[in-house]
């Protein structure tokens, strides 16, 4: 006779099992416990405490005061091998402490085995910036002037920290490489080289294509990367040189650049937004050598965006008129009494209308009857900025025969895209929702955050590189489970929402069981290339 079986316990799963399978194939925990060993006689290492962290943001962030909470009532102990009951503050503030001296070295070895687990292509990668306030108290006996969350944060909120941060991240699937924070201070465009300088310790870069903001174009930064041996893409800022460039360009010059956004690419070509290019030279001095190098300057001009920046422009200079024929009506009546009076309502309303201001003469003068204020469009200044309305200027060091115009304003384009990778890792992953006692634990967090970036992206891509491999681009019922849709991490999420575990006792044996896998999961592990994990 047989003892039938009774449940014990069900408990969310979710997509545990892929961040889990990622997670080892880039060796997270193993590289942590053997960089940081001094953290096993807890019954949790370091590694552990780190995949935990990692696996909560991508699953369920919340503040670190629940992870504990987060770990017992979820799979999390099981599938990630570790005793969630362990899982206290206490744990995770030591491990944060361990960890903090060496993010640079645990950064580097996990992008080294992401690169050769998943063969992630170098040759163009991206820096992009950003910023995020962390919220936190110094402890009783840490207050010190160097250690006090004073002030602040961006909104200058009390017990907010503010952090600049930026991300290397590569073309191919917009994976974080490298990750530099600093606090109270921007993160300089040096920082750049000094990521760079730390991810050649750990892999080799092929002559690699760095897309970045135009601080990648000072002299002296360029000089570096090129010696380093890494080429450049960057927008060259909107200066009365490159105004005056734009204006002496050839216009029978200009061809049709060979690119179409995603989101048009079912429209009729007559209906697609037409990005027209034409190419010049840009000859900059070499700090180091005093030499003359030649860099290629492409100009893009994109005709719909050239006459909605006009609009705009002609809309906010008749508002901004508005309001001062509204001051000057004004002037002599309560409020409006002085020339003092009425500069500051002057300066008021020029703030108010940045856009419109730059092009608007406002001055105050003595008339009969005490005040007026001069009004008028300026319209030289005008002229101006409408040479370089819906220009885009691109300036390479990168030859022609291996990337031609087409393909500068393709890159160029995809840079932009991936900037929403720093928009996940900012919103689902809630990287606000923490509460910490120190900078340097922050520091650790912030780590953490983008190691859980990395898996999400890795995800991503490797469900897409999968579809194209069989000829296609999206997944049948992956969007609400009904239509076709393009992977994305938090579809691939989404999909595994409702997986569970159920802990089933038969007689003295306790057998562990996932619920059954629904064909789009199963589906997806084939993509992503995860066995089904069993107890």
């Amino acid at each position: 006779m047989f003892d039938a079986p009774t449940i014990e316990a069900v408990r969310a799963v979710g997509p545990l099992i892929l961040i889990s399978d990622y997670a080892r194939k880039i060796g997270i925990q193993e590289i942590v416990d053997r960089i940081c060993p001094d953290g096993g006689s807890s019954g949790l290492t370091h590694g552990q405490v780190v995949l935990a962290i990692v696996a909560n943001r991508l699953c369920q962030p919340s503040a670190m005061v629940h992870l504990n909470d987060w770990a017992r009532h979820s799979a999390a102990g099981p599938v990630l091998g570790l005793d969630s009951d362990l899982l206290d503050d206490e744990r995770i503030a030591s491990c944060l402490d361990a960890l903090a001296p060496h993010l640079a070295r645990v950064q580097g070895e996990v992008m080294a085995r992401a690169i050769r687990e998943f063969g992630l292509d170098l040759r163009r990668v991206e820096w992009n910036l950003t910023s995020v306030d962390l919220e936190g108290a110094s402890l009783p006996d840490e207050r010190s002037e160097a250690n006090v969350w004073a002030d602040a944060g961006s909104a200058g909120v009390a017990g907010f920290k503010h952090f600049q941060v930026g991300q290397l991240l590569t073309e191919d699937g917009g994976v974080p490489l490298q990750f530099i924070h600093a606090e109270d201070h921007e993160v300089e465009v040096d920082d750049i080289l000094t990521a760079l300088a730390a991810a050649t310790r750990h892999i080799s870069f092929p002559d690699s294509l760095v897309v970045g903001d135009s601080e990648l174009l000072r002299a002296d930064i360029l000089a570096k990367l090129r010696k380093q041996k890494f080429r450049v893409l960057a927008p060259a800022s909107r200066t009365g040189e490159t105004r005056d460039a734009c204006s002496g360009l050839d216009p029978e010059a200009w061809i049709r650049l060979e690119y179409v956004p995603r989101r048009q690419e079912r429209l009729p070509d007559d209906e697609r937004t037409e990005y027209l290019g034409q190419e010049t030279e840009f000859l900059f001095s070499d700090p180091e050598s005093s030499g003359e190098v030649r860099l290629r300057r492409l100009f893009v001009r994109n005709e719909t965006e050239r006459a909605a920046r006009a609009a705009t422009r002609s809309r906010s200079i008749d508002r901004y008129l508005e309001k001062l024929m509204a001051l000057t009506s004004k002037i002599g009546q309560r409020g409006a009494t002085t020339a003092s009076q009425v500069e500051r309502s002057l300066e008021k309303l020029r703030k108010e209308h940045p856009l419109a201001a730059p092009f608007v003469m406002a001055d105050l003068r003595r008339s009969v009857n005490g005040f007026a204020v001069d009004c008028g469009v300026t319209v030289e200044a005008v002229k101006e900025a409408a040479l370089l309305d819906g220009v885009t200027v691109l300036l390479t060091n990168t030859p022609e025969e291996e990337a031609d115009a087409h393909e500068l304003l393709r890159i160029w384009k995809g840079q932009l895209e991936r900037e929403r990778r720093l928009a996940d890792w900012k919103g689902p992953f809630q990287v606000r929702s923490v509460f910490l006692t120190s900078e340097e634990r922050a520091q650790g967090l912030l780590v953490c955050h983008n190691l859980a970036l990395m898996i999400y992206c890795l995800l991503e891509r490797a469900a897409r590189k999968g579809l194209e491999r069989e000829g296609s681009r999206k997944l049948a019922g992956l969007y609400a489970g009904q239509h076709d849709a393009i992977p994305t991490g938090r579809l691939i999420f989404q999909a595994f929402e409702y997986l569970q575990m159920v802990d089933l006792r038969i007689g003295c044996e306790l057998v562990r069981q996932l619920t059954p896998l629904t064909p789009l999961q199963e589906r997806l592990m084939s993509l992503l290339g995860v066995e089904k994990p069993s107890w």
